[in-house]
């Protein structure tokens, strides 16, 4: 017989995908009909008129599906888990919707993103306070964890946000990274995890369908893409925290974090290096992102997204397999394979001309 929990897994997904299905095309009819488009600039590679508030959909979907999942558990510590991540996700989601309406300046958005950054640290005691012997670091002051934390969240969130620039991208990465911390939450009996992941996988597998495949495409915005990365930040910093807990199922926790969030962290470092290098502004847009170079290789939307995704899957994969190296070589041959896998295509495609994925 299924228990609570069993049952609120399966609400959650369905009421979460549910939802998005439902919200998903009205948003489409809606934008059609009264013109909510967002202006094309130099980083957008989609025509005129898409409509960008699929975050809309996303933010309901799974605030609902947390929400259902709550009242079917009837457990108090587990619906402040969840309650507490909705409130900075209703920040950065306000945030989003209002960039999408009207472009804020870079300084309004950054003020926004630390108070739901802040909003966050002080619901969930997610800190990162232990480095746990790596690389000789073990417990490190307060102020200095809640302030390197701080700085992760911030970070997570604005390279998500740019990870959202072809279909498909932004979303399928989250969909893969809510799958592994569904399963990590199983894993180590962290029932919070679970459910925000099977909702996140609920709401953004209809998500999807509307932004890839359907012939009206439906972008997320930044009011999808905020969210995704301030959920990919507490992803993170969850699982860092559990894993101190129950060292037993991974051994190094913060190399895993640097490969579970490589494709963000290395697509904004690249843009970074490139900017600073042209003297151009790092807020500044432009089409120097990974998934930018790999339609450079002649590759569609789709092809683009499913192949890094089968890049980040390999990673993923190939780090839990160096497990039994020691912590430092461990590092190493995670950033060697980082930069091997994502950007290795793009040197060699740019040196001979003559790299094909087909």
């Amino acid at each position: 017989m299924l228990d609570p929990l069993d049952i609120s897994l399966i609400i959650t997904t369905l009421v979460a995908g549910f939802i998005g299905a439902g919200v998903f095309p009205l948003i489409i009819k809606l934008s059609y009909k009264h013109k909510f488009f967002k202006s094309s600039n130099s980083r957008t590679v989609h025509g005129k008129y898409v409509s960008t508030l699929g975050g809309i959909g996303i933010f309901l979907g799974l605030i609902t599906g947390l929400s259902a999942a709550s009242f079917i558990n009837q457990d108090l510590t587990l619906m402040t888990k969840l309650f507490g991540l909705i409130f900075p996700l209703m920040i950065v989601f306000i945030l989003g919707t209002w960039d999408d309406l009207h472009n804020l300046r870079a300084h309004e958005k950054l003020m926004l993103q630390g108070l739901a950054a802040v909003t966050l640290l002080t619901f969930h005691p997610i800190a990162v306070t232990d480095f746990g012997g790596f690389l000789g670091i073990h417990e490190i002051p307060l102020l200095l964890g809640y302030s390197l934390s701080f700085l992760v969240i911030m970070t997570l969130i604005n390279a998500v946000n740019l990870l959202d620039g072809i279909d498909g991208f932004a979303g399928l990465y989250v969909v893969l990274l809510s799958i592994f911390m569904a399963v990590t939450g199983y894993l180590m009996q962290v029932h919070y995890l679970q459910i925000i992941g099977l909702a996140s996988v609920g709401v953004l597998t209809p998500f999807l369908y509307y932004n890839m495949f359907y012939r009206r495409k439906l972008f997320m915005g930044d009011s999808g893409s905020l969210v995704l990365g301030l959920l990919t930040a507490f992803y993170v910093l969850s699982f860092i925290k559990e894993v101190r807990v129950q060292s037993d199922v991974f051994s190094h926790p913060l190399i895993w974090a640097y490969a579970l969030v490589a494709l963000p962290l290395i697509d904004l470092m690249r843009v970074i290096f490139i900017r600073l290098r042209a003297r151009r502004p790092l807020f500044s847009g432009d089409k120097n992102h990974i998934h930018h170079a790999y339609l450079n290789m002649g590759l569609t939307h789709n092809q683009t997204t499913f192949i890094v995704m089968q890049l980040t899957l390999s990673l993923w994969l190939f780090v839990n397999w160096l497990e039994f190296l020691n912590p430092f070589w461990h590092f190493v041959a995670t950033w060697f394979l980082i930069f091997a896998l994502y950007v290795g295509p793009i040197f060699i495609y740019r040196k001979t001309g003559k790299f094909k994925f087909s």
